[in-house]
């Protein structure tokens, strides 16, 4: 038993410093020595979903699940995978039984709606929100994902705003909620609005956004106020930064 322990501690070790081709290895030669050991093949299931391997995850964490039970983190590393190889009425049945389970942290909540959402279960994904947001009210990050899950379940725009206006409260430094409710009312005509929010965004918390289509947003409701230079400004950092593809909006 010690020299599994042992082992796992240098599959996690290597998995938690992101070297995932040794651990990966690791755990190969661990389990060619005991392919019994079911927290090992929980383990090379992350390891393998980290490295876009979602057939060889999806098959570790078969293996493991008939050794022991998965911690919620494998749970739902296994449903995800699922989701992204076409078996979407599975991995939707196996997030919807973790809304329940005590040992779902609110980060892991987030991830399950960003995955409910992936899969076209806007809805779901909304749940997930708002039992993260009933387990830790003082969390930003539900309610504004909440919000953006509305938006896309066609909720009225005052439900929208108040939800992103409640993470603003919760977390008024965060730069991103305050593009996305801007962008928001600026797609709603109201302008002057969408500027004053924007307009209270600082050059270092300016630097600090990394997305591209932010920063064109930014710049486009820039423009619609004659800022110009702002908006030049924007449209600089814009051409030097990347799209960020998350889930949830910027």
């Amino acid at each position: 038993m010690s020299t599994i322990t042992n082992e796992l501690t240098a599959v996690w070790n290597a998995y938690a410093a992101g070297k995932l081709d040794l651990a990966l290895r690791f755990a190969e030669a661990a389990l060619a020595d005991c392919e019994n050991d079911g927290p090992m093949w929980q383990l090379r299931g992350l390891i393998h979903r980290d490295r876009g391997e979602v057939e060889e995850c999806i098959d570790a964490l078969e293996r493991a699940s008939l050794l022991v039970p998965l911690d919620a983190v494998a749970r739902v590393c296994l449903a995800a995978a699922y989701g992204k190889s076409g078996r979407r009425d599975l991995a939707r049945d196996l997030f919807v039984a973790l809304f329940g389970d005590g040992a779902m942290t609110v980060d892991l909540l987030i991830e399950v709606a960003a995955a409910l959402d992936a899969i076209d279960q806007p809805r779901l994904a909304m749940k997930a929100c708002r039992i993260a947001a009933e387990r830790d009210p003082e969390r930003s990050q539900p309610y504004y994902d909440m919000g953006y899950y509305a938006a896309r379940c066609g909720y009225p725009v005052h439900v929208i705003e108040a939800l992103a206006r409640r993470a603003i409260s919760l977390d008024p430094n965060r730069v991103n909620y305050r593009i996305g409710l801007a962008s928001l009312l600026a797609k709603h005509g109201r302008l002057d609005e969408a500027h004053e929010i924007v307009g209270s965004i600082t050059a270092e918390q300016l630097e600090t956004v990394s997305c591209r289509c932010c920063l064109e947003r930014i710049a486009a409701i820039f423009e619609s106020a004659g800022d110009f230079a702002r908006a030049a400004e924007c449209r600089d950092r814009a051409a030097q930064r990347s799209c960020d593809d998350d889930a949830s909006p910027c």
